[in-house]
């Protein structure tokens, strides 16, 4: 959901991998600021997320990244980023994620 007029946004994101003996699923909901040097931007995520694994950990997530846009409503990124989480455990985390944004314009 965009906020003023800079492309700056809320988000939700879910996330999750196979690679461990157990699925990690994930939910983070945050902030994106851009930096825009068109077409492409960069950006800072600043985040509270929820993890998954065989226990729930709740914590900050922070990420900086890069993004193309493709045309006004999908761009590319990829996006570096540090997690911790507190809860039924102590969790560290590091990820490099490349994905997919789909934006709209109905809710404006």
């Amino acid at each position: 959901m965009a906020i003023g007029h800079n492309g700056n946004e809320l988000k939700l994101q879910f996330d999750s991998s196979w690679l461990g003996p157990a699925p990690d699923l994930g939910v983070s909901f945050g902030y994106r600021g851009y930096f825009p040097v068109d077409p492409i931007k960069t950006f800072f995520d600043a985040d509270i997320g929820f993890r998954f694994y065989d226990r729930l950990t709740v914590g900050p997530e922070i990420g900086f990244g890069l993004q193309y846009e493709l045309s006004s409503v999908i761009g590319v990124f990829s996006t570096v980023r540090a997690k911790f989480g507190f809860g039924q455990g102590l969790r560290l985390g590091a990820e490099l994620l490349v994905g997919l944004q789909v934006r709209t314009y109905v809710l404006e």
